[in-house]
């Protein structure tokens, strides 16, 4: 992996023999793309809602399932207003606190912290689906509660995102 911040090892251990993965990941991300918590799949929303992220094992509240700023374009604001001017939505952006910075995963593939899909008000009645992680001030996407094994994870887009 190349990485444009500090690279470390992969924190994950091979249950059989004890060592420790030799692959390559960010400061941002304890675990290698192999290891991760996570899958993408056909999102339970609906057939048009395209993909979305789901458990691979029971998660616990404060696991760290995605990093907005690995696998995306940073920008500062004017290069956001030139590739996204007017009232465009910024689909796929982060924008850290500030507004100083911002992350662009439009690009295929797409990151991982980029497929979390937002359960809105009418999908909560229709589906019960509900918000259990949140993308934090340094971008990594977060479990605020537990979640279970085969468990399609949502965040929210913001207040003003489906407006």
């Amino acid at each position: 992996m190349a990485c444009s911040t500090t690279c470390k090892q992969c924190t994950s251990k091979n249950s059989s023999t004890g060592h420790r993965c030799k692959n390559k990941t960010s400061k941002w991300s304890p675990k290698c793309h192999v290891h991760r918590e996570v899958e993408i799949k056909p999102s339970t929303l609906g057939p048009n809602s395209g993909k979305g992220v789901f458990a691979i094992k029971d998660l616990k509240r404060n696991t760290i399932v995605g990093n907005y700023k690995i696998g995306t374009k940073k920008m500062s604001s004017p290069e956001l207003d030139k590739h996204y001017p007017g009232d465009t939505l910024a689909e796929y952006v982060w924008s850290a606190p500030g507004n100083t910075e911002h992350y662009d995963a439009r690009q295929k593939p797409r990151p991982v912290a980029a497929m979390f899909n937002a359960c809105r008000e009418a999908d909560k009645r229709r589906l019960g689906c509900k918000k259990k992680a949140k993308i934090s001030g340094e971008g990594l996407v977060v479990l605020n509660q537990g979640v279970k094994k085969g468990e399609e994870i949502f965040i929210g887009y913001g207040n003003n995102y489906f407006k």
